[in-house]
């Protein structure tokens, strides 16, 4: 089983607190619950278990790293408001529609005039 985000923790100095989430985004709140000093919506990755010098990592999700940061489509914001947006504009890119099917095996013939020679 994956190891899931935590809902809380400190990253970079700040305290980072789990607002909402799916499968590809996290909102977080930046610093106290009571005086927040930000929001950060940051893609999702799944880590696949590794090992490294010896150490069994199991299978876990984390966030952005600060080189990932901005590229990735992840943003800070001041407000709430403007985060919920950013969220939601990002989870839409990035999470697959239930609605979409699968191909099937016999949906993999290739189409002759595209086909390079």
């Amino acid at each position: 089983m994956k190891k899931r985000l935590k809902s809380h923790f400190n990253k970079n100095g700040l305290e980072y607190t789990l607002l909402d989430r799916n499968d590809k985004v996290a909102l977080f709140q930046l610093g106290p619950l009571e005086a927040p000093d930000g929001y950060e919506v940051c893609r999702i990755y799944h880590m696949k278990e590794h090992e490294v010098f010896g150490v069994l990592f199991e299978e876990s999700e984390k966030i952005s790293s600060n080189d990932q940061f901005l590229s990735d489509g992840s943003g800070s914001f001041r407000e709430l408001r403007n985060a919920f947006k950013h969220f939601d504009k990002l989870s839409k890119r990035l999470v697959r529609n239930n609605d979409v099917c699968d191909l099937e095996l016999s949906d993999n013939e290739l189409i002759a005039e595209c086909q390079t020679a």
